[in-house]
C-alpha cells in the first residue's frame, strides 16, 4: 500500500489510495478497506493501465475479499435490525429472513460468514424471550 501512496499521492489519482492502516487501529479499519475495494471495483474498467498496475495487489486475494465483504455485510444487516427494532423475537425472525436472503444471493459463503451467522443465531436464542 505504501507503494501506491508514493505513485499516486500528488496526482489526479490520489483519491484512489487505499485507507491508511496504523498498528493501533488496523483491525477497526477493515470495513473501510471493504468500502475502498468496492469503490475501486466500480472504477476499475475506467482506469488506465498505468494506474491499474500498482493497484492489482488487492485483486489477487479474492477469497480474503469475499470473507471480509461478507462479514461486513452481515454486520451491517445485524446492526440495522438491532438499531431499529432492538433485541426481540420479531427482530430475530427478521434477521433470519434477511440473512437467509443474503446467503442465497452469494455464490460461495465463506467460513467466517457462516461462523458469524452461527454465533449471532446463538446470541439471539440466548437473549430473546421465546414465545
Amino acid at each position: 500500500m505504501e507503494r501506491c501512496a508514493a505513485v499516486f499521492l500528488l496526482t489526479d489519482w490520489g483519491g484512489l489510495l487505499p485507507p491508511t492502516l496504523r498498528d493501533k487501529d488496523r483491525f477497526l479499519r477493515l470495513f473501510r478497506i471493504v468500502e475502498w475495494v468496492r469503490r475501486m471495483d466500480t472504477y476499475w474498467e475506467q482506469l488506465p493501465d498505468k494506474v491499474r498496475r500498482p493497484l492489482l495487489f488487492y485483486r489477487r486475494q479474492p477469497a480474503l475479499l469475499r470473507r471480509l465483504t461478507q462479514v461486513r455485510d452481515l454486520v451491517d444487516i445485524t446492526a440495522k435490525i438491532l438499531k431499529s427494532a432492538g433485541l426481540s423475537t420479531a427482530s430475530h425472525r427478521r434477521w433470519q429472513q434477511q440473512v437467509q436472503s443474503y446467503v442465497n444471493q452469494q455464490e460461495v459463503v465463506s467460513h467466517a460468514a457462516r461462523k458469524f451467522i452461527k454465533r449471532l443465531e446463538a446470541y439471539f436464542c440466548r437473549s430473546c424471550p421465546q414465545v
